[in-house]
């Protein structure tokens, strides 16, 4: 299988030096060895970088030329893709990937590591042969983020449905569990009874180009904040909500933020699932629109894409990449 190597830095592309983490261009050689030396299935590997950097310096030029390096490599023959990321804006990649590709693509598998990969606390070994392992056992299609978390087995997640990590903790998780599938003590790969997905409502964005400010104003309403004044460069604003789906529509400092937005023509998006409490009664008079079911971070990335290129809000409520996660009343 030809398969793509591709390289961006982050913890799992550094060393540690003088107690810094830092990029470092050596660790390319030394992944691809430690798969020649632990990883038993053939793999006809080719390796690009199209940037090297700690991923909380993520930005459009570097996701603009992650996604142009990987069709490169489609171009050139590659029937599959791993790309080495940063833990911090993994999600944020892993979406714009998932939007940019689409479920029919190739697979393309993001691996990262809570320390580097010469640090024996590392899980940078189990992501990557994890990742190998994913491609050879499934025939899945589109892009996925493959990790261990502490004490855990490895997973796989679908790319556009990654939770923002907690502080102080770097395991990575699906929003609602709706993880893709996970690994068994013996090696083999097993799909989540649970997982499910809708088609592709919306073709992939095929020519995108992340411009550099993202144009979207995205937020938790949390109480007695002060809310900002609506800038002239922002094109639409994201609210998350609470766990329940719901935030505090009587706040006045909030109707007063939706009624400035309504004027200026800026529509507001609401992430989380559906709420029924009554809270959320208000949503519609303050011209709020949920997007029941979308993860923060996944519609952060395509309310960027959209401020990018049409402004076809409408896309946002439509599935692309398996991002909408769909849920029976009983697992609200």
């Amino acid at each position: 299988m030809k398969t793509a190597l591709i390289f961006t830095g982050g913890t799992i592309g550094s060393t540690q030096k003088n107690g810094r983490i830092a990029p470092d261009t050596q660790t390319s050689s030394a992944l691809t060895g430690l798969i020649d030396a632990g990883h038993a299935q053939p793999f006809d590997f080719v390796c690009a970088s199209p940037y090297m950097a700690l991923s909380e310096s993520l930005n459009g030029t570097r996701l603009n030329r992650l996604i142009a390096c990987v069709r490169e490599q489609m171009a050139a023959g590659a029937q599959a893709a791993i790309v080495f990321h940063g833990t911090d804006t993994l999600a944020y990649t892993a979406a714009a990937l998932g939007y940019a590709f689409g479920n029919g693509s190739i697979p393309i598998v993001l691996v990262s590591a809570n320390h580097p990969a010469d640090d024996a606390r590392s899980n940078a070994k189990a992501n990557l042969f994890g990742a190998l392992d994913f491609l050879t056992q499934t025939n899945a299609h589109g892009v996925f983020v493959v990790y261990k978390n502490r004490g855990n087995s490895v997973f796989v997640h679908r790319g556009t449905r990654l939770l923002e990590q907690a502080a102080f903790d770097d395991d990575v998780f699906s929003a609602a569990g709706q993880y893709f599938g996970r690994f068994t003590e013996n090696g083999q790969f097993q799909k989540n009874p649970g997982y499910n997905e809708e088609k592709d409502e919306l073709e992939p964005f095929a020519d995108i180009s992340f411009c550099e400010n993202s144009g979207v104003l995205h937020f938790l309403p949390r109480p007695g904040m002060p809310l900002p004044a609506i800038a002239g460069d922002i094109k639409a604003v994201l609210l998350d909500s609470y766990h329940s789906g719901s935030i505090g529509t009587e706040s006045r400092a909030l109707q007063a933020f939706c009624r400035e937005a309504q004027e200026k023509e800026i529509p507001i998006f609401l992430t989380g699932q559906k709420s029924s409490y009554e809270s959320a009664a208000a949503f519609k008079k303050l011209h709020i629109q949920p997007l029941e079911c979308l993860p923060p971070v996944s519609a952060y990335i395509k309310a960027w894409a959209l401020s990018s290129t049409d402004c076809d809000w409408a896309k946002m409520t439509r599935s692309l990449g398996g991002d909408r996660i769909l849920l029976n009343d009983d697992e609200l």
